[in-house]
């Protein structure tokens, strides 16, 4: 719960939320607005190593003063203090963002993530960080992937972005968001946007787990649907009407204007009424909708006669997947005079696929799809879904019929469970994949379906990398490599496909885990007597990486032979394996236009972004102390005078306090604080 301007004053007046000193100025509708102090800290440019496990004096490389006003340089990284000393109680944690007028000058806090970013809702499924309620925690000491409830931050931006492009994928952030990279000499470091460069390894997500509350999903029938019930149904609900101790205007009351009229039509059965609204009188009656399909019946022009719900509403299986993922991939909306004849039209050059999309659809719709035809036009194949079938699907998946290049992957296959998804995929694949000898890739000209796809494969296991084709249309392709991902495609998803997989397992060579320091030195002293050491294990010392499926092998040699502090680097290489790394092979600086950018707090302040594992910073519960902020410098100079309002705090209330409230080192800070190793 974010605490308003009323329960904040309250806060602060009971003591419980301290600020000194303390104005009423500060207090806005929704936070505090918390001035800058008389310090900077600015970063210097030096040669000198920084070395976090060494014992080095931290204050020459900052350059601290005092005044009453400071000059931020262009992408100069500045470290500022609050005014306010502040307390929080054990039940309330901070957000902490810059006040949209100096945001809008470029500098920039906190880290935050661009509102089209897609990433793992663990309940929703890949989304646009807009649209995502969650994401996953990252537990970085253990490794872990973990579904916790997350709070998202929502806030508008204007300024300089950071597009940080690697071999398997992309994201746009803030250039203070941090990321995990590869440190030969610490293993880990978490390292901001701006300080990326070429070549430098990020830490992915190997895999997503899916959530618990996963379960089948249901195709229903369009909402307009005009629809009958049995005399037994009609009954039935009459009788519950009474149950309930409700009259007709009652209940058609509680319903809604005007459906007094809908309701006796229904029960007195004179003609159809829309499914939207029968199915709104079973729910609220309580009337089971799936025991009483066979008592709801509508009319088929096509069959000529009335046919039960239970064709058109059923639970979707591995086969009504596939027909939903090659109608994302290939299917076409054709209306013919107006929307009551819309038609869905796939099209393909090889007629097998068509006719197992045929034959399937005839199998689960029964005499709507009896009279389907394949047509020959010119070169390749044509079938037309009818009307009623067309209406379904585009109301059930919907955003997988829009304009192909913003279609993205429907809802219902988001959030089922995996052999519904590795179905969909198969479908993809068959309408929009191609597969080589070394290569298994589905093309699209979405971006958005891209990156879906891409954290779908992660549910599966499957690392993939997605890459841009700039053609006459700007093409995404989903690639398949590795031995490993390659492997589960195999197994997981060509068991549904039609297409011939003809990708060879080879031998690993897409995915790789670089080594530290501490894991050369402990290598180099493994006995060149072992053949293996001498032909395997020296070349992943030369190459400073050693292929993911002979991690096992690596641990098995150091084991063996027990060369000096072989235990830690054992558990370096064990923490270094659980993630995929990716290189980073593009960084551009972009200027966003009054967009949105999302932020989580997660218990472990470490979320998946997309593919890779961030950071994020918030107040903890029970903090004390003046606020030590970051921020980064616009396009262009700004003054900042001491005593300015320029940070905006949102105050959140925890479901309950915490355990165990923050005593770290940072606790009581004055002014400018320093890292503290």
């Amino acid at each position: 719960m974010i605490l308003s301007d009323f329960d904040l004053r309250n806060y602060i007046r009971t003591g419980r939320l301290k600020i000194i000193p303390f104005s009423n100025e500060i207090i806005r509708e929704n936070g505090l607005d918390l001035r800058l102090g008389r310090s900077i800290a600015r970063l210097k440019n030096i040669d000198s190593i920084f070395d976090i496990r060494g014992k080095i004096d931290v204050k020459k490389y900052y350059n601290v003063k005092a005044g009453d006003s400071f000059i931020i340089r262009p992408s100069e990284r500045v470290l500022l203090h609050t005014l306010e000393y502040v307390k929080l109680p054990p039940e309330l944690m901070g957000f902490v963002n810059l006040r949209s007028t100096y945001a809008r000058l470029g500098l920039s806090i906190p880290p935050c993530l661009a509102e089209d970013t897609i990433v793992m809702d663990p309940v929703k499924g890949p989304l646009k960080a807009i649209n995502a309620e969650s994401v996953f925690s990252v537990d970085i000491e253990s490794c872990n992937i973990l579904h916790e409830k997350t709070r998202k931050y929502v806030s508008d931006y204007l300024g300089i972005m950071m597009k940080v492009r690697t071999k398997i994928s992309e994201i746009v952030t803030t250039p203070n968001h941090r990321f995990i990279r590869f440190n030969p000499a610490l293993t880990m470091e978490e390292a901001y946007a701006s300080s990326l460069n070429e070549g430098d390894l990020l830490a992915t997500v190997r895999t997503f787990s899916p959530s618990k509350t996963l379960v089948v999903p249901v195709l229903k029938p369009y909402p307009n649907l005009h629809v009958r019930v049995s005399d037994t149904l009609s009954s039935k609900i009459e009788s519950k009407i009474r149950e309930h101790g409700l009259t007709i205007s009652e209940t058609a009351k509680i319903l809604g204007k005007h459906h007094k009229s809908y309701l006796i039509n229904l029960l007195n059965n004179v003609y159809g009424v829309k499914w939207f609204f029968l199915e709104k009188v079973l729910r609220m009656l309580e009337i089971p909708v799936e025991k009483n399909l066979d008592e709801i019946v509508f009319y088929s022009r096509k069959a000529k006669k009335y046919l039960p719900l239970s064709t058109l509403y059923k639970r979707i299986d591995e086969s009504l997947a596939y027909v939903i993922g090659y109608i994302v991939g290939d299917g076409g909306l054709s209306s013919i005079k107006s929307y009551k004849n819309v038609r869905l039209g796939l099209t393909d050059k090889n007629r097998e696929q068509l006719e197992k999309v045929v034959n399937i659809l005839r199998r689960k719709f029964d005499e709507l799809a009896d009279e389907l035809t394949i047509e020959r036009i010119e070169r390749k194949y044509r079938v037309y879904i009818p009307t009623i079938l067309t209406k379904t699907f585009s109301y059930n998946f919907g955003s997988g019929l829009r304009e192909s290049r913003s279609r993205e992957i429907p809802e219902k296959i988001r959030i089922a469970p995996n052999n519904i998804i590795a179905s969909f995929i198969a479908g993809l694949f068959d309408a929009k994949g191609y597969s080589s000898n070394f290569t298994t890739y589905i093309s699209t000209s979405s971006r958005v379906l891209a990156f879906q796809l891409q954290l779908l494969l992660l549910r599966l296991g499957i690392i993939s990398r997605v890459v841009v084709k700039k053609t006459m249309w700007k093409r995404y392709q989903v690639i398949i490599q590795g031995k490993r991902n390659v492997e589960i495609f195999l197994n997981e998803i060509c068991k549904y496909c039609s297409k011939p997989v003809r990708a060879k397992i080879k031998r690993e060579t897409f995915d790789k885990i670089p080594l530290n320091f501490m894991l050369i030195e402990a290598l180099k002293k493994l006995p060149h007597s072992d053949i293996e050491v001498r032909r395997k294990i020296d070349n992943y010392v030369y190459r400073r990486r050693v292929p993911y499926n002979k991690v096992g092998l690596v641990i098995k040699k150091l084991t063996e032979y027990k060369p000096t502090c072989y235990d830690m680097a054992i558990r370096d290489l064990l923490v270094l394996s659980k993630w995929f790394w990716d290189t980073v092979t593009h960084i551009e600086k972009m200027y966003y236009k009054e967009g949105k950018i999302v932020d989580w707090e997660t218990t472990t302040q470490h979320y998946a972004a997309g593919v890779y594992v961030t950071h994020n910073t918030i107040i903890d519960g029970g903090f004390e102390g003046q606020l030590t902020i970051e921020l980064i410098g616009g396009p262009f100079p700004v003054k900042l005078y001491a005593g300015e309002r320029f940070i905006h705090v949102v105050f959140a209330k925890l479901t309950s306090p915490v355990e165990k409230p923050y005593t770290g080192k940072y606790q009581g800070q004055k002014g400018v604080t320093l890292p503290k190793l």
